[in-house]
């Protein structure tokens, strides 16, 4: 049986589906986000279990369908022609990223953190009811184009983790120790969350990433310091708190050391830029 390649209509960026998809070739490169219900996503015959929070990007090699396990279902896809697929993976990582996404077989896994997934689709659903006039359309393309981008993010680093073998809990935590409302507790405070004491946690976690756990906590919270420094007015003292650092003397030291600069003389640089 001939199966039909859907291509969107003019100006279809992206569209919600309260159904799944019947067998069919892509027109298009797409990002399909799960909302609703449970559903089985199969691509290239390689079928996979999607629910709330699943994302997969597809191409248009082989047959793509999604069925719906539940009554209620919601999924949305994104649309991406090869042309802006290229222009987006340049921006990460010249064409390797590019090569890297269309030598896969299979549906490529993005995921996106819990905390950002809702945000996302509430940002898809507003931009696809502007009207397709010259200048909501601009609008439009930039909102959904900052999206496409951000999500692309995400694949380079799934590959590194899963080249490192790095375990799906270990990945957890890592991106737990992200969240800047747990800063300023102790490193000793968070291991429990994984089952592991303190000394079996650090010795896994180098021999996994490859460096130790102070260095990757320490890097998370110099990242966001410099991020604080250029975009609030927090005080250098606000900042060291808030990083959970009991001495201010000991967290300028800890930012010069990662950057080569005091925190308050890398922000008079970036106001004066």
């Amino acid at each position: 049986m001939k199966l039909n390649r859907l291509t969107p209509f003019r100006g279809q960026l992206t569209a919600a589906y309260f159904i799944g998809a019947i067998p069919h070739y892509n027109g298009n490169w797409e990002i399909s986000l799960f909302i609703e219900g449970e559903s089985i996503s199969s691509y290239n015959n390689k079928d996979t279990k999607a629910v709330y929070g699943t994302v997969f990007l597809t191409g248009t090699k082989y047959i793509h369908k999604i069925i719906a396990s539940t009554p209620k279902h919601l999924h949305r896809d994104i649309y991406i022609t090869d042309e802006e697929l290229r222009r987006f993976c340049a921006f990460y990582d010249k064409d390797a990223l590019y090569r890297f996404i269309s030598e896969q077989e299979e549906a490529i896994p993005i995921h996106v953190p819990a905390g950002t997934f809702k945000d996302i689709i509430g940002d898809l659903a507003s931009a696809e009811m502007l009207p397709n006039t010259e200048e909501e359309m601009r609008i439009k393309k930039i909102i959904i184009n900052s999206i496409v981008m951000y999500l692309l993010s995400f694949i380079p680093k799934h590959e590194y983790f899963r080249q490192k073998n790095i375990p799906e809990w270990l990945t957890a935590f890592m991106q737990e120790l992200k969240n800047p409302s747990i800063f300023t507790k102790k490193i000793y405070d968070l291991t429990a969350s994984t089952g592991y004491s303190h000394s079996q946690l650090a010795r896994l976690f180098k021999k996994h990433t490859g460096f130790t756990l102070f260095e990757y906590v320490d890097t998370v919270k110099m990242n966001y310091a410099l991020m604080l420094l250029q975009t609030t007015d927090d005080s250098v003292l606000e900042i060291s708190m808030a990083l959970g650092y009991d001495s201010l003397s000991y967290f300028i030291k800890r930012f010069k050391t990662a950057y080569g600069i005091t925190p308050q003389k890398l922000r008079i640089l970036s106001r004066n830029n």
